[in-house]
């Protein structure tokens, strides 16, 4: 059993959101992000589609997409639409604000935690010492207003608590630091969100180093965490395997991977790189 006083020595905790507490990024049929591809796809064509068309369609979706900035997803998407269902989108200007709304409603309303029962990452969270809560931040490349609309989401509740009261405040969104108003000019896979993250959760300690962990799904993700420099402390990175295999996040310079949140044993993984 790891002692209070071990866990005290972390000093940053950082999660993404999709794909890593949250389904929406998610490869399996029934998550957020398939059920949402399927309404567009309903939408354009006019009926439900053939399961095994679509399913053939989603699989390669997730694999083109996964961690391309949102713009340049939508194109993807409008091209497979059009490869596997014969549709052609008529504005893709139009097309990607459409699906930006859609994604709202996403975030609003279809968005779950990852798992099932008592074994998915909101009673992950919700189980975290409070030495350790209290220095848990979000890190997503996701902006203000989408991620806002996780609050609205009843299905979105930590110890009975919206998404971002769990976590005090302590988010840096991909446009911006709750809080301090600071903007983010560079999103994931660059490391300035990171840092900045850092900097708000270990000022003043920098001359005797700290350890930090960071939980992340994607290539972009996994290499800003890898990439992030703050003081002489370090920073390790937790893959979740949710659309990348445990060989593709190590490559990207995750130190170790697990299937998912719930999975992990926190307070055994915090002992093991506090011993280094």
């Amino acid at each position: 059993m790891v002692g209070a006083k071990t866990l005290e020595q972390i000093g940053f905790l950082g999660f993404d959101i999709d794909g890593t507490i949250i389904d929406t990024d998610m490869s399996t049929p029934g998550s957020a992000k398939y059920k949402e591809s399927s309404l567009i796809v309903k939408e354009f064509t006019g009926v439900d589609p053939e399961p095994n068309s679509f399913n053939k369609f989603y699989a390669n979706l997730i694999a083109r997409t996964a961690g391309v900035p949102s713009e340049q997803a939508s194109i993807l998407f409008a091209e497979l639409m059009h490869q596997y269902f014969n549709v052609q989108v008529p504005n893709l200007e139009n097309f990607i604000a459409y699906r930006s709304k859609l994604r709202k409603k996403t975030y609003a309303t279809l968005a779950e935690f990852i798992g099932n029962g008592s074994l998915h990452s909101g009673h992950w969270l919700s189980s975290l010492p409070a030495s350790l809560q209290e220095k848990a931040y979000i890190v997503t490349s996701t902006k203000r207003d989408v991620v806002q609309l996780l609050d609205e989401n009843e299905q979105l509740r930590i110890r009975g608590k919206p998404f971002s009261d769990f976590f005090g405040g302590r988010i840096v969104y991909g446009d911006q630091v709750l809080g301090t108003g600071e903007v983010i000019e560079r999103n994931k896979p660059d490391p300035e969100s990171y840092n900045k993250a850092l900097a708000l959760a270990v000022p003043g300690i920098t001359s005797r180093g700290y350890v930090g962990i960071a939980f992340e799904d994607s290539k972009n993700g996994v290499m800003a965490a890898h990439t992030a420099r703050y003081g002489s402390g370090r920073l390790y990175v937790v893959g979740i395997e949710t659309t990348l295999s445990g060989k593709e996040l190590r490559n990207d310079g995750a130190d170790d991977s697990y299937p998912a949140l719930y999975t992990i044993d926190l307070e055994e993984l915090c002992e093991h790189y506090l011993s280094g």
